[in-house]
């Protein structure tokens, strides 16, 4: 069975025929179901894409799931919605302003919030990671932080706990320690910092990540300071050490 999705925005994809499995692999997404999958982030996209990895692979699994709403729908009326990431726009004091995709509140320097963990093992030891160099933030950069935008009606917390697992494989509970507005970086975000214990070996996403490493809070003051550092991380791990100190 295929039906013929008029693609909105690409006129060379305007009455394509597809078929079920067409439609999974490359999202395609009912309006009605728009809000299902907000949030999403980076590469997960909302819209026709090409890509693979983890995260990208658990969402395409979430729209297989909602194949046979789309057929009661009568999919050969759909429109394929072509967005970006919905995130929350925020004030000076957090609070929730309208709905805008992630690109524009870039593009505009709109605050927006932004959900990270800073990791340690049973002996102590930060999590640092390198970033991959076709990361669309910072490419190469080092950073203390694992985490992404909070989605459309998603905490804090929930974002962090997502983060780790899409980014890490690492599904563990997250604790919130503070939040502070950095104005540094390509916009200003609200930062919601997190701390989790890992105990078991890290799987990263190689998209994300390209390499990381465990170090002792002296080994990391050395080094913090040396080398390209995301920025929002440096200030993060000095009030995360400046609280671990008092």
């Amino acid at each position: 069975m295929s039906w013929s999705i008029r693609c909105s925005g690409s006129p060379a994809l305007e009455r394509t025929p597809l078929g079920i499995d067409d439609l999974a692999e490359h999202w395609t997404i009912l309006e009605e179901e728009m809000l299902l999958v907000s949030g999403k982030r980076g590469a997960t996209r909302l819209g026709l894409y090409e890509g693979s990895g983890s995260t990208i692979e658990c969402h395409r699994t979430q729209i297989r799931g909602h194949l046979d709403y789309r057929v009661r729908l009568s999919v050969a009326s759909a429109t394929v919605c072509c967005v970006g990431e919905l995130i929350e726009r925020v004030d000076e004091q957090d609070r929730v302003l309208e709905v805008v995709e992630r690109a524009e509140a870039v593009r505009r320097r709109w605050m927006h919030r932004i959900a990270t963990t800073i990791c340690r093992d049973r002996r102590g030891r930060i999590l640092v990671l390198r970033r991959a160099e076709g990361h669309v933030r910072f490419p190469g950069h080092y950073d203390v932080m694992v985490g992404g935008a909070v989605g459309v009606g998603e905490s804090y917390e929930d974002a962090a706990a997502r983060e780790l697992v899409e980014e890490l494989g690492a599904g563990v509970p997250v604790r919130f320690l503070f939040k502070f507005l950095c104005q540094d970086g390509i916009s200003p975000v609200w930062f919601g910092v997190h701390e989790a214990l890992i105990a078991e070996p890290l799987a990263p996403d190689p998209s994300e990540i390209a390499w990381h490493a465990w170090l002792t809070e002296l080994e990391l003051r050395k080094v913090v300071n040396r080398g390209p550092f995301v920025p929002g991380g440096r200030e993060a791990l000095r009030r995360y050490l400046g609280r671990s100190a008092q």
